[in-house]
């Protein structure tokens, strides 16, 4: 799926897919419930545009202009995952608002793939 996010920051896109992101495989033993705000997102993407594993997180993205290919995110977070939290970020302007906080916790629950 390809989101436009040209009304974005990208910091901002960023910090709230990794906060509704869920944690995967052995990382989960390590984890630490970590959220990122919107100025670490900033000091990552000063060398980073391409997101494949970060910091215990499955995100599998990468920034490249106003659109965003969110297709590998959803695969690990389920379908739709990250237009949500998009939404909600567009919605709220938070990046770790009441349901991305939620939408983590599931995911962590979860514990495996969805396909």
């Amino acid at each position: 799926m390809i989101i436009d996010i040209s009304n974005l920051s990208q910091a901002k896109v960023l910090a709230v897919l990794y906060n509704a992101a869920g944690v995967y495989g052995i990382a989960r033993r390590d984890y630490l419930g970590l959220t990122m705000t919107v100025e670490e997102a900033e000091e990552i993407l000063i060398k980073d545009q391409e997101f494949d594993n970060f910091q215990t997180r499955p995100l599998k993205f990468a920034f490249s202009g106003v659109k965003l290919d969110v297709t590998e995110y959803d695969i690990y977070h389920g379908k739709g995952a990250a237009k949500e939290a998009i939404n909600e970020l567009r919605i709220t302007g938070d990046v770790n608002s009441e349901l991305v906080k939620t939408r983590h916790s599931e995911r962590n629950n979860r514990g495996s793939l969805i396909m």
